[in-house]
């Protein structure tokens, strides 16, 4: 799979973009990328949540 990428992705298409590189699913083309911090947050079917953060980083294994 290859990723196009440029200087206005953001957000939750950086975070998929890391996911693919790290576990060489894709093969990612574009500019860098500066990965935030997400919060995620589900609710639960029990009325409980979960809460999650994806680390801080960067793409820089981008072609």
């Amino acid at each position: 799979m290859v990723v196009l990428i440029n200087q206005f992705s953001a957000s939750a298409s950086e975070v998929l973009c890391g996911a693919l590189m790290d576990h060489e699913r894709a093969t990612i083309i574009g500019t860098n990328l500066l990965v935030k911090a997400v919060l995620i947050t589900r609710s639960l079917s029990d009325g409980s949540g979960i809460y999650f953060t994806v680390a801080i980083g960067s793409l820089r294994r981008v072609l």
